[in-house]
């Protein structure tokens, strides 16, 4: 069974976009269809309305502005695997487009029917890979922020714990000695809560601390913290 590749071209001369066209639909692997246009806005529109597989982009309509519609194809649509296509041989350049991210950048004079299907093939696969690979760190990054979070946090009011209050006060005390400032740090404990444990009963007992802490932080300063039955008061 073969596939269907769907590819938007932003072509700024029709006899060069038809060559890329011919070249792409010689392929005997997969079956292409090309959508043409010739300027920025009809490329935005198309993009708008269907989801294409790839875009081919004549630089000539982008290098005019420094490239910034380069940069609006891949802010708008990050997940679009785009390949430039250049007159010349300009290296600074292509190095410029890559660094931006567009998947390949490749010069017409050099084109022939079977590397142009292989660039886009080759294109697409490492959109997807990047893709992929991005996303993966960003589950790490989420997962390593939330075990940095449970490891500092009490899990019923959501204040730094107590080992976290070790941590921070080692480096309040450092920083204070060192711009010869005060740290103050302000102990205390509820009274009877036993009471209202054995009273009402745990659940209860909860619903209490979390009010407290929470009105303990409403009333704090942006440079203190709160820290389980802890207030540090960071006097830098």
């Amino acid at each position: 069974m073969t596939n269907t590749s769907l590819y938007l071209m932003a072509q700024q001369d029709p006899l060069d976009g038809n060559i890329v066209s011919q070249m792409l639909q010689s392929s005997q692997a997969d079956r292409v269809r090309i959508n043409q246009v010739g300027t920025i806005s009809s490329a935005l529109q198309y993009l708008s309305e269907t989801n294409y597989d790839a875009l081919i982009l004549d630089l000539n309509l982008s290098v005019k502005n420094d490239l910034n519609d380069v940069k609006k194809f891949l802010c708008d649509y990050p997940r679009l695997p785009i390949i430039i296509l250049a007159e010349s041989d300009d290296h600074e350049l292509a190095v410029k487009c890559l660094h931006l991210g567009v998947q390949d950048y490749i010069y017409k004079n050099q084109l022939n029917a079977e590397l142009l299907n292989r660039i886009m093939r080759y294109a697409i696969e490492r959109k997807r890979i990047h893709l992929e690979l991005k996303h993966a760190l960003a589950e790490a990054d989420k997962r390593n922020r939330q075990l940095t979070f449970l490891a500092r946090t009490d899990t019923l009011t959501k204040l730094p714990n107590r080992a976290y209050f070790f941590e921070i006060t080692k480096k309040a005390i450092a920083t204070a000695e060192r711009l010869n400032k005060s740290v103050g740090v302000l102990y205390f404990d509820l009274n009877r809560f036993k009471n209202i444990n054995d009273r009402y009963g745990h659940t209860t007992g909860d619903h209490v601390l979390i009010e407290i802490a929470s009105r303990l932080q409403k009333q704090l300063r942006n440079s203190d913290m709160v820290l389980e039955s802890v207030v540090m008061n960071l006097l830098f």
